[in-house]
């Protein structure tokens, strides 16, 4: 965010995918962590939980912080000229549960 607010093009203006724009930026591939989730889930007392997400990397983490993930369930998505190439990139790059052909055929 800090380069977008310099004025500064980001890498995905210019044709790179969200994970592409990212590794130009010297940024992980996805950097989200789950541990804050998995703390509230466990103040909560909710140690095993129906995951409604179409992210597999999501369920894999919070099952590796203790949570007990049943299933995960994918959800809708919104599609639009403006994200297809994202969510396009997140079913190939890092295997979301999104029905492309589905959306975008």
């Amino acid at each position: 965010m800090g380069t977008r607010w310099r004025g500064v093009p980001l890498p995905q203006d210019s044709g790179l995918d969200t994970y592409e724009a990212n590794a130009a930026l010297g940024l992980p591939e996805d950097g989200r962590d789950y541990t804050a989730a998995a703390q509230m889930l466990a103040a909560l007392g909710a140690t095993d939980v129906d995951l409604l997400s179409n992210n597999p990397d999501k369920a894999e983490q919070l099952a590796g912080l203790g949570v007990t993930v049943h299933r995960r369930v994918p959800t809708g998505v919104h599609l639009s000229p403006s994200n297809v190439r994202y969510l396009t990139a997140k079913v190939e790059r890092t295997g979301h549960s999104i029905e492309l052909p589905r959306l975008v055929g």
